[in-house]
Parts: C-alpha cells; structure tokens; sequence
C-alpha cells in the first residue's frame, strides 16, 4: 500500500505500471469496498501489462484511506479521482468501475476532459441515489459487512461500516442518467446476466438514450463477480480487448 496527498485528500493507492507511463489507469471499487480486493487488483495489473500506470484507491473515509464515514460520500469519490488525475500529471485517463465505481466513472467521465474513455460494470443508468430507503433515513444511519480482502471468499471476520444517510442525500446531487446521455466519449458497459442487484441495469429503452459511442457485452455473473477467477479473466480479457482498439 502507498499513502498518497492529494489537494484535499490522504488516498490508499494500489499502483502498478511505469510511473512514468504516458497514459493512466484508474481502477473504482464498489460501494465500500476495497481496492485490495482481488478483482479490482487483477484489473489494476492487466491495464499495467497494457502500458498504463495503473492505480486502484480506497474512497475517502474507508478502508486504508484516513478519515470518518461521513467523509464517503460520492462527491469525495469523485473528487478524488478527479484530484488523482491531475497528481499524476492529467495524462490521458481511463476509468474502470464496478458498481458504485461505475457510477463514479461515468460522472469523471462526462465532466472531466482528461478522461478519454470508460468502462462501467454492474452499475445503474439511475445512478447511486435515486431510490429512497425510508428505514435508512429514520435510523440515519445503514449497516454494511463487508468481506476482509482478498474478497474472493466469504470471511467470517467482516469490516463494518454504518453509512449515514448523508451518503444518499449526496448522491442525489449527482446526475448520472444526465452524464450518460450528453457523453460522447467512448464507453463500455458490462452487464451480470444473474446480477440481481442491479437487475436490468440497462434496459433496451435506457441503453438507447445513452450517447454515442457506446458498447455493452453481458457475461454469466451476478453482482459480485470476484468470487469466480474464470469470470475475472473473462472481465480483463474484455478490458484488455477495448483497450487494444483504442
């Protein structure tokens, strides 16, 4: 792990690939969870052996990355990309996200010009706040486990985080659906055919409104796709074919 500052930020980095490369690679875990998990870092090592440097972060306030829960929220998930970006040089970008990383990549990925292209895996065209959970916002607060890393199995030892409802309230500031129909950069969508999570994440009538250019493969997973190491190489093996056309 290294620790690195950004303008506002302490951020816990996974890197791999030339420093110096002339291109970056950015690697956005799901909702908390980690960059040490092993599909994330499987990713971050594939776009390395492409000539990226590659790089996989933990969002303000989880895991390594110093600072309270309150502090993950979705515009600090964005912004720390976006501060990332420019640590490194704004060096022609892609984003690779799964889930809630996915959203954030979409949101990089229309407002930010060094972002060239993306790629979105198991995320939502509604984005990360659009649905209200009235249990949540009476407790303040919701509980997530989440499995200790590799995170390519359950572990009885589980991280928690009780998430405030200021995360939801945050991610309603964020348009997502917006982004994904005024966005004409390249972009790759991966689906879960038995992902029950974000089930028909891009249905035929959403998919039609999202700009051009656009791709979008489905594969034969659910939502966490890390428990299976064929179902990992079949995601890299999609990076890695994208990225060759670029």
């Amino acid at each position: 792990m290294s620790l690195i500052k950004t303008k506002s930020y302490e951020l816990a980095t996974y890197e791999r690939g030339d420093l110096n490369a002339a291109k970056l690679a950015i690697v956005l875990p799901g909702r908390l969870e980690s960059k040490d998990y092993v599909h994330i870092r499987s990713h971050v090592d594939t776009l390395a052996t492409l000539g990226f440097h590659a790089v996989a972060f933990d969002p303000p306030g989880s895991w390594e990355s110093p600072g309270t829960i309150e502090a993950y929220t979705v515009t600090n998930y964005l912004g720390a990309v976006n501060e990332l970006i420019e640590h490194y040089g704004t060096k022609p970008t892609i984003l690779v996200g799964h889930s809630l990383g996915g959203s954030i990549a979409t949101l990089a990925g229309a407002s930010n010009p060094h972002v060239s292209t993306y790629i979105a895996m198991m995320s939502l065209v509604s984005g990360p706040g659009t649905t209200e959970d009235l249990e949540w916002k009476a407790d303040g607060k919701l509980t997530f486990y989440r499995n200790l890393p590799p995170g390519d199995y359950h572990t009885d030892e589980q991280k928690r985080y009780d998430l405030p409802y200021s995360f939801f309230e945050d991610a309603l500031t964020h348009d997502t659906k917006t982004a994904l129909q005024t966005c004409h950069k390249l972009k790759l969508f991966i689906l879960g055919k038995r992902d029950t999570q974000n089930a028909s994440s891009y249905p035929p009538e959403e998919y039609a409104l999202i700009a051009e250019p656009k791709q979008l493969v489905e594969i034969d997973s659910g939502h966490s796709y890390r428990y299976s190491p064929v179902l990992i190489d079949q995601v890299n093996a999609l990076i890695q074919k994208f990225v060759l056309q670029l």
